[in-house]
């Protein structure tokens, strides 16, 4: 994705309201969107389903179809026992800071390095700054 289709896709969502969390409760079919980044699609081929958000705020961030008819959730935190960096944008559209502090706090031995970055895929929009936060962390 260009930078000023990134920058348009960003102030369009900063426009929207808030939405409240009970508003989100229940089972949100996603899609992939082309940035021409080599991964794209690969979600897609793992029959990437969407996301649950439960009424007592949890959420299954990566539901799979495993089956007609049946999905899979993957709880990918709660298994991190590795030495991990959490890099998070400090201009997020999509996860503010906050959510990159509760994963941070979610997994033991982790490092959470705040980028001066915008949007959602650092490794997009500021390459350099998420190369430098890998090379300090290895």
């Amino acid at each position: 994705m260009r930078g000023d289709q990134q920058e348009e896709m960003a102030a369009w969502f900063r426009s929207l309201d808030p939405v409240q969390p009970k508003d989100m409760v229940g089972l949100w079919s996603g899609v992939g969107i082309p940035s021409d980044h080599p991964l794209d699609g690969v979600l897609e081929n793992l029959n990437w389903f969407g996301k649950r958000f439960h009424s007592d705020m949890r959420a299954d961030a990566l539901l799979f179809t495993w089956r007609p008819g049946r999905l899979v959730a993957l709880e990918p935190i709660p298994r991190v026992t590795a030495r991990t960096l959490i890099l998070q944008c400090r201009d997020d559209i999509i996860a503010s800071e906050e959510v990159g502090e509760f994963v941070h706090q979610q997994v033991p031995n982790s490092q959470l390095v705040v980028l001066n970055a915008s949007g959602h895929c650092p490794n997009l929009s500021a390459p350099d700054e998420v190369i430098s936060a890998i090379r300090r962390f290895v």
